[in-house]
């Protein structure tokens, strides 16, 4: 179990510097796109084509943040009145479920990039564009494994997981 959430951890700092790193990329593009028009009428060619792909690359970010945090998008009225153990088997079917449905996500995606790579389409430099497309089979699989993490932590933890309650800050007034 520590080494699961060791990995844990680990990934989640990357993501967490892969978003920062992905944000201050698209606000400098951004930046400079806007400069390059509105000065010497030109721009980037390929800016509009890496925003799209950054912010596709940011939303599977975000996405296996909030899986991570279980704040992920998910149906919960049943849990919240099963017993504990039934609630363990469901989060942990319904984790599977979700994986499931990303693996097959993930082959879409794959298939939709490899699709791309016929086109030989260029992107910036030597990179072609399927390479970019990558993201999103690779996002799917990211999130897939959030979800395996997920599933290992519920079979192994003891209790079903209580809500973390936000820490209030009391100030004492006198």
């Amino acid at each position: 179990m520590k080494a699961v959430n060791w990995l844990d951890r680990k990934l989640s700092g990357i993501e967490k510097s892969l978003t920062v790193a992905m944000l201050f990329l698209m606000v400098a593009l951004s930046f400079l796109q806007i400069l390059l028009r509105n000065l010497f009428s030109t721009g980037i060619i390929t800016s509009d084509i890496m925003l799209r792909h950054l912010t596709l690359g940011l939303a599977f970010l975000g996405a296996s943040m909030a899986t991570r945090e279980g704040r992920h998008l998910k149906i919960d009225i049943l849990p919240r009145v099963l017993p504990r153990t039934l609630k363990k088997i469901s989060d942990v079917v319904v984790n599977l479920a979700a994986l499931g449905v990303c693996i097959i996500l993930a082959r879409a995606g794959w298939n939709f990039a490899m699709l791309e790579r016929l086109s030989e389409t260029p992107f910036i430099l030597f990179i072609p564009l399927w390479c970019i497309k990558l993201i999103i089979p690779l996002g799917f699989l990211l999130v897939g494994f959030r979800f395996i993490l997920r599933t290992i932590q519920e079979l192994s933890s003891d209790k079903a997981k209580k809500p973390i309650k936000p820490v209030v800050n009391e100030e004492k007034s006198e």
